[in-house]
């Protein structure tokens, strides 16, 4: 579906991978935005929900990115470990990835609210290296 229809070369609602990235869109944010809906339901496509994928996408690497280079003196343990047991459920949950997406978005908002030590600034950037390993977002190459 795109924007509420069917995807249709004859009414001209039809993109492919290669005009998405020549308007500008990098290719994890399209990935990102495949991954946010169930493999069992249908994804209704928008330029806006693609913009909403890539601003999501480059906060976390923004904070990844931050993250190599704080040394606070808050500890994280709760929070990471909280996170990698919410996403690993998510995964067992017939491979969930639009909620793995959302305990990622969750997890970068509550790290921004923090300042991290050092300890838990390497913790939480194995965490991220672990969602990615698993969803492949190149999260460590964008930062």
């Amino acid at each position: 579906m795109v924007d509420g229809k069917k995807m249709s070369k004859s009414t001209g609602n039809f993109y492919t991978l290669r005009d998405l990235i020549e308007k500008g869109y990098k290719p994890m944010a399209i990935k990102y935005l495949l991954l946010a809906m169930s493999y069992r339901r249908r994804l209704n496509f928008t330029l806006s929900g693609l913009d909403d994928a890539a601003e999501r996408i480059d906060s976390i690497c923004a904070l990844i990115e931050h993250l190599r280079m704080t040394n606070g003196t808050d500890n994280a343990d709760k929070i990471v470990t909280k996170a990698r047991k919410q996403f690993e459920a998510a995964m067992n949950d017939n491979l969930n990835t639009g909620k793995t997406l959302k305990i990622m978005q969750e997890f970068t908002e509550e790290v921004n609210k923090i300042n991290p030590d050092k300890e838990s600034s390497e913790k939480i950037l194995g965490s991220f290296r672990i969602f990615d390993s698993i969803l492949g977002l190149q999260l460590f190459t964008s930062a």
